[in-house]
């Protein structure tokens, strides 16, 4: 598997996805070949904005009583 970030674009009636040729190359896909696609939307917030937000707070502690053996 591999990402990459690529631009929809119009063709005729439907859109279209292009697959640069370094990612065609290194997943040795051929013209006409049927793939997968897995739509991921983008976050509103970044995952980077997010680390520090609980400072202050106390530390995590477990309860061991939860688990059973």
């Amino acid at each position: 598997m591999e990402t990459f970030k690529s631009i929809i674009r119009p063709v005729g009636n439907s859109f279209c996805v292009i697959l640069p040729k370094n990612v065609m190359n290194s997943q040795k896909l051929k013209k006409g070949e049927e793939i997968e696609v897995a739509i991921m939307p983008k976050r509103k917030v970044s995952l980077k904005d997010l680390f520090g937000t609980l400072k202050g707070t106390k530390p995590f502690v477990r309860e061991h009583d939860d688990r059973v053996f």
